[in-house]
């Protein structure tokens, strides 16, 4: 039923369609780097405990899964850490330097603020949606989601969807965003995505928050 919502769209490419539909596929540029062993992430004192909580988020929200024993030596296992956001919440990433070094330099435009304030119109009203764990929102192929694997006290996990520190997520997840915000364009809304967020203007209070009541 999600998939006809996208398939309805006015023009929705073939690569936005295939993405929702099957789930990203990495493009590599050269040949996937090997298992080298499971590279466990070390931590001592109090912060295990932070650690072990982060995880069970993740799990929790669908963003990774557990790897069965019998699998754990495959696959490519990159270093695991946790950093804080500005609002004092905490961000896990990968440190992919190495899988990113395989992947294609694709190219993408980031809308910035610059572009945003080109568009903004006197006395307009803004609304900002902040778009929590944005890049969940669009999962990895299954055969791809080996290479984005860490492990921590003798488990191993891997992402099942886009995840900071991945060269390629700022490139695809505005992609699929842009395309989910094209209906409401089409009927008069004035909307920005800009990296997590969305930016609603409008001449007025009132309509301002009718359009992010939409």
């Amino acid at each position: 039923e999600n998939f006809l919502d996208w398939l309805n769209l006015s023009n929705p490419s073939r690569w936005l369609l295939r993405t929702i539909r099957l789930s990203y596929a990495i493009h590599f540029a050269r040949r996937p780097p090997k298992f080298h062993g499971i590279l466990s992430t070390l931590v001592r004192g109090e912060i295990t405990a932070v650690f072990r909580a982060e995880i069970a988020v993740l799990l929790a929200k669908d963003a990774i899964e557990t790897v069965p024993s019998d699998k754990m030596k495959k696959g490519f296992y990159s270093p695991y850490f946790i950093v804080p956001k500005k609002v004092g919440a905490l961000r896990s990433i990968l440190d992919l330097r190495i899988l990113n070094w395989a992947l294609l330099k694709l190219p993408f435009k980031m809308l910035t603020l610059k572009h945003i304030l080109t568009g903004v119109r006197d006395q307009d009203w803004f609304v900002a949606i902040d778009l929590k764990d944005a890049y969940f929102y669009v999962s990895i192929l299954s055969r791809h989601r080996p290479f984005l694997r860490f492990a921590f006290e003798g488990r191993a996990y891997q992402y099942k969807v886009l995840l900071f520190g991945f060269s390629l997520s700022p490139r695809v997840l505005p992609k699929v965003a842009e395309a989910a915000l094209a209906p409401l364009r089409e009927v008069g809304i004035h909307i920005l995505n800009y990296l997590d967020d969305w930016l609603i203007l409008a001449h007025s209070r009132d309509l301002v928050c009718t359009h992010r009541d939409v």
